[in-house]
């Protein structure tokens, strides 16, 4: 996703003027500080001259064409429906952002702004339709002792969770899908931040989760399942924050137990055993069979070495050894071509309840637009890269057999 776009989104839904009371003041310059930009800042993002005319409009002295409150909206991160609600703002979520090794709070606050957008248009979406889902996955306590202790927490929480997600013997296959249309997650992916893993927020529209889609697929299998162990422990992290950020060893183990959690989550202990053990003959293991294991559970050969490795399968000297063969990384990259794929933009999902709302009539074309980062003429060309159309055949008749 290109965050920039935002600023070239949407073309003009009229020249009306619409008065800016003091609260639509009021809540451009909270959204302004959200994103701790300055009145220039934002004058510049929206192509006034100076920041004095954004001081202006803040103080509700000055009238806006309705073009020009889409841009204010759009430069914070904000629907049109945020400045004009007549209830107060509400704050924006937390975002977690993750590094190599770190647990992070801050983050690109552009990347959060437009995260949370997103969330909140998705979310929108969902009222628009009357969608509800009253499945809600449990808060888990965060126990970190400092010893072994701590992995097998991870690897019990991991099972629990996979057996109320009802994840089956191969949790990659199915564990999106469940988050997205079960638990209502949203999930969304971005280009590469450096430095940057994923990111995750739970607000108003639920749990939210951010993966960069540059990663190959099976590694966003995992920075998925990492991000969940964030997303189930959420309260107890925020309730412990402080210690997290002035401790930067137990910042750094809750990380490594979040990666605990991931591996036990998409390579249960079981189901592994039995397909290595499978394909053991006489103490040793095919590199070939390693490879199509990994694939199988749709994981990186990385992972499902250093999981092997924690089951007993093989020594740590072994795995370093082994990570740097060339002959098992050759096999593991050729064996990788047919199941790479990219991501769209947009959740497909998003797409279609945008694209529906819109055959109903709650969304105008220019706010399908907006939605989805266009302009007006050009939103059927976006949405049939999705295998939709603006034509609604939901009316529809076919006649059916009754003669049976």
């Amino acid at each position: 996703m290109n965050i920039l776009r935002f600023q070239e989104n949407l073309e003009s839904e009229g020249s009306a003027m619409v008065n800016v009371d003091k609260s639509i003041g009021e809540r451009l310059k909270k959204g302004r500080e959200e994103l701790g930009i300055s009145q220039k800042e934002l004058a510049e993002k929206v192509g006034y001259k100076s920041g004095q005319t954004i001081s202006t409009i803040e103080k509700g002295s000055r009238s806006l064409k309705a073009s020009e409150l889409n841009k204010l909206a759009d430069a914070i991160f904000k629907d049109v429906n945020y400045l004009l609600s007549p209830t107060s703002p509400k704050t924006k979520p937390e975002v977690l952002w993750r590094k190599a090794g770190s647990c992070v709070i801050e983050g690109n606050r552009d990347y959060e702004g437009y995260f949370s957008q997103k969330c909140g248009q998705y979310y929108h979406l969902e009222k628009l339709l009357g969608i509800e889902r009253d499945k809600q996955l449990r808060q888990i306590e965060i126990k970190i002792r400092g010893d072994e202790r701590d992995f097998d927490w991870a690897e019990e929480t991991a099972l629990a969770i996979s057996k109320s997600l009802d994840l089956g013997i191969r949790p990659a296959a199915s564990i999106l899908k469940v988050l997205e249309q079960e638990y209502g997650f949203k999930i969304w992916y971005f280009d590469s931040i450096e430095g940057l893993s994923g990111a995750s927020t739970i607000g108003e529209f639920g749990p939210a989760i951010l993966i960069n889609r540059e990663e190959a697929p099976w590694r966003r299998n995992y920075d998925l399942a990492h991000e969940l162990f964030h997303i189930i422990t959420w309260e107890d992290y925020w309730k412990k924050v402080e210690w997290f950020q002035e401790n930067e060893n137990v910042a750094k183990r809750l990380e490594t137990l979040a990666t605990c959690f991931a591996s036990s989550l998409l390579l249960p202990a079981d189901e592994l055993r039995t397909e290595l053990n499978s394909k053991i003959r006489d103490g040793h293991v095919f590199y070939q069979d390693l490879v199509n294991i990994a694939r199988e559970f749709e994981v990186s050969i990385d992972a499902l070495l250093w999981r092997s490795c924690n089951l007993g399968f093989f020594k740590r000297d072994k795995v370093l050894g082994l990570l740097d063969d060339e002959n098992l990384r050759g096999l593991d990259k050729g064996s990788k071509a047919d199941k790479w794929y990219y991501p769209t933009e947009f959740p497909e999902t998003f797409v279609r309840y945008a694209v529906t709302a819109y055959q109903k009539g709650e969304l105008s074309k220019g706010q399908l637009a907006r939605y989805l980062e266009t302009k007006i003429p050009e939103v059927e060309t976006e949405i049939a890269e999705y295998g939709f159309t603006l034509e609604d055949y939901s009316e529809r008749e076919i006649e059916v057999d009754t003669r049976r």
